[in-house]
């Protein structure tokens, strides 16, 4: 019979051995993950596949339906999943990207917590009191003018009104990364349409493998050029060729994914209805983070 894992400082040594919370893109290994040496999640948790190579592991549905709205972005780099945010003071996160110098150092969630007079999470379970290992749910990395890197952090939480303690918690969070010029934003699901969520979660499995850019500019100039057909006569028609509806399922969402098709997802998908588009504008906007939109604590 398997007992509960609890986390104790022994389990965090352990991450911190293990290199978890470093690397980049396809290197990146979270601090929390989804496996059987881990304490589980209170959530339903998710390994999920991306275009970036790698699988993600989410601790939440929640936490599924923000890194669908992730890897919708433009001009995405990176998002790092269940990052640790340093105790003690330490570079920017860019610089492990070669894009901020390892010289300066920001203060640590240590420093901040006391000078908020607020008291730093600690392990739980044990008498010592040992500093609890904070940790962001995404930082995104995106290509911004020029070849320069921009980030954003984002906390996902539902619905119901946060304790005063988490309140406290995601304060520290949130002027950590003020602290280090990086927005940051309180992901709920009062930001989005829900039938937007429910569309993004049905068409995900279309998501990987990442196809061509030239690949997917194609299949959209051909649904563009007459949109007012059903989804079930587009999709004939981008499988018409020895390709099959395979490669036309493939190609379709991962063209409404990237904006290239702007599909009015908040309507149900119907494949005997004509597609309904949005303008390139209204269409970003459906999405929370490309919008800027954050719940307040």
């Amino acid at each position: 019979m398997r007992t509960t894992k609890r986390f104790t400082s022994q389990v965090l040594e352990r991450y911190a051995s293990t290199e978890r919370g470093l690397g980049t893109k396809k290197e990146y290994t979270a601090w929390h993950r989804v496996s059987r040496g881990d304490p589980s999640s209170r959530g339903r948790s998710h390994w999920h596949l991306s275009p970036l190579g790698r699988h993600h592991h989410l601790l939440s549905d929640l936490e599924r339906c923000c890194l669908l709205f992730i890897l919708a972005l433009p001009d995405l780099h990176d998002c790092l999943e269940q990052l640790p945010m340093p105790l003690d003071s330490a570079p920017h996160v860019l610089e492990r990207y070669g894009k901020a110098s390892p010289l300066h150092l920001n203060p640590g969630t240590e420093q901040i917590a006391r000078e908020l007079r607020i008291r730093h999470p600690r392990v739980s379970s044990e008498k010592s009191g040992k500093l609890w290992q904070m940790t962001v749910d995404f930082l995104v990395v995106r290509w911004e003018a020029k070849g320069s890197l921009v980030t954003q952090a984002i906390s996902v939480k539902p619905e119901a009104p946060l304790t005063k303690r988490q309140t406290e918690i995601l304060t520290i969070e949130k002027e950590y990364w003020s602290r280090c010029g990086v927005p940051w934003l309180l992901f709920t699901p009062a930001l989005f349409h829900q039938q937007v969520r429910r569309n993004l979660e049905q068409i995900a499995c279309w998501l990987t493998p990442s196809l061509p850019p030239q690949s997917l500019d194609r299949a959209a100039e051909l649904v563009l050029s007459d949109h007012h057909r059903s989804l079930r006569q587009i999709l004939a028609q981008l499988g018409s060729d020895k390709e099959g509806p395979l490669f036309a399922q493939r190609h379709f969402w991962q063209a409404v994914h990237t904006g290239r098709v702007p599909l009015d997802l908040r309507i149900p998908i119907r494949p005997t209805e004509p597609i309904s588009l949005l303008s390139s504008q209204e269409f970003l906007d459906l999405n929370p983070i490309e919008a800027g939109r954050s719940a307040w604590i």
